[in-house]
C-alpha cells in the first residue's frame, strides 16, 4: 500500500476532486489489477516496480500516452522485450534533448520526436507479424544524417501531409515531417 498509515489514507481520501491524491486512493484496487496484469502479459521487469509508480504515469497525460503507446508496440513486438517502460522513457527524452531546437540539413527547424521515432530508434530483435527482425538506428547515425546528410525526396502522405527523407548511403534513411518539424521514422540504411 503506498499510505504509511490509516491517517494518510483518510487525507488522500478527503483531498479535492479530480486531484492525484483523489484519483490514487479512488482507483487503487482497478489500478493494482491493471498493473498486476501488464506484469503477467509482459513481464514484470519491463514495468514500473511499484504501484505508487505505475499511477505516477497514469494520472499524468504525457506519461500516460507514452505508456499507453509502450503497452501497444510490446504486444505488437515493434520493440525489443528487454526494452523496459523506463528504458523507452529516458530514450524519448535523450532524443528530444539532442534534437529539439536544431535545424536539419534540410534548414527545417526540428521540433520534436514522435513515439514512433523512439520506436524506430531502439528496434526489436523480430517483429511479430512477419518475424523479420527490425534493428534499431545509432544515435550518432541519425545526427549524421539529420545535420549533415543528403536531402531526398518529398512525398505527402494519405493524409495530405509532407514529409522530407534525408539520408546518408550505408548509415540511415531519417524522415521528417516538413510542415511540422517532427523527426518521423528512421532506418538503418545498407544501400
Amino acid at each position: 500500500m503506498p499510505y504509511k498509515d490509516i491517517a494518510a489514507f483518510r487525507r488522500s481520501y478527503r483531498s479535492k476532486d479530480g486531484s492525484f491524491a483523489h484519483q490514487r486512493s479512488h482507483n487503487l484496487v482497478r489500478d493494482y489489477k491493471q498493473l498486476q496484469s501488464y506484469r503477467e502479459e509482459l513481464g514484470r521487469a519491463s514495468l514500473p516496480k511499484t504501484l505508487e509508480n505505475y499511477q505516477k504515469i497514469v494520472y499524468n497525460k504525457s506519461d500516460k500516452n507514452n505508456f499507453d503507446h509502450y503497452i501497444d508496440v510490446r504486444r505488437k513486438g515493434n520493440i525489443s522485450a528487454v526494452v523496459s517502460f523506463s528504458d523507452w522513457q529516458d530514450m524519448y527524452t535523450r532524443l528530444k534533448t539532442i534534437f529539439v531546437g536544431q535545424t536539419a540539413t534540410n534548414g527545417l527547424k526540428i521540433t520534436g520526436v514522435s513515439q514512433h521515432f523512439v520506436d524506430r530508434t531502439i528496434g526489436t530483435i523480430y517483429l511479430k507479424d512477419d518475424n523479420k527482425k527490425r534493428e534499431g538506428v545509432l544515435i550518432k547515425d541519425i545526427q549524421k544524417v539529420v545535420f549533415n546528410g543528403i536531402v531526398g525526396r518529398t512525398k505527402k502522405d494519405s493524409f495530405g501531409r509532407n514529409s522530407t527523407l534525408l539520408y546518408i548511403d550505408n548509415v540511415a534513411d531519417v524522415t521528417i515531417n516538413t510542415e511540422t518539424g517532427v523527426l518521423i521514422q528512421c532506418n538503418p540504411n545498407s544501400k
